[in-house]
């Protein structure tokens, strides 16, 4: 009988530590979830922060809260929330001072303003902590030096960014074409 009831307890407790680990997991892949369509919604036709600020109340890392500030501080300048803006990527710089992402989408920030100058400090940040392989940072590069009237180093980070998209190891459908 009281082997039984050991195989019982042990039944519950593998059935209670398996079913909080799933509960876990779901939350994790909910918030991931969130977190893409915080970003996607970005470069919707109609912006809307409503996913940014469900994913904020789901994430418990400060990495992704941070992302997710990032994130929404980009929407809330689309819509014309521009101190929203500037105080939700201070927060986001605030939890993670070291993420190249938020960085990234400073950047974005302040070429939305036209300070190029300042983009460019804010992308510098981005490859000093690790995000020199991120296409995003070449891109708003381009952008921002473009604006700066700086076009030869525009088209060469173009360039890099193109480098970095497209997929390696794979030949151009128009070579085969040609043969």
């Amino acid at each position: 009988m009281l082997t039984l009831m050991k195989r019982n307890v042990f039944y519950v407790l593998v059935f209670v530590l398996y079913s909080a680990t799933a509960l876990s997991d779901t939350i994790q892949a909910s918030t991931k979830e969130s977190i893409t369509k915080c970003y996607e919604s970005q470069n919707s036709k109609v912006p809307s922060s409503e996913f940014c600020e469900s994913a904020l109340k789901m994430a418990m890392l400060e990495e992704d809260k941070a992302l997710i500030l990032s994130n929404l501080a980009l929407l809330q300048f689309r819509e014309g929330q521009k101190t929203k803006a500037l105080n939700s990527i201070t927060e986001a710089i605030s939890l993670t001072p070291s993420n190249s992402s938020v960085f990234v989408n400073l950047s974005n920030l302040k070429i939305r303003q036209s300070l190029f100058l300042e983009a460019l400090e804010a992308l510098d940040l981005a490859v000093q902590y690790g995000g020199n392989q991120q296409p995003a940072i070449y891109l708003n590069r381009t952008i921002a030096l473009s604006g700066l009237g700086r076009f030869l180093e525009a088209r060469e980070n173009y360039i890099q960014y193109r480098l970095l998209i497209e997929p390696t190891g794979q030949k151009d459908p128009r070579e085969a074409e040609a043969k």
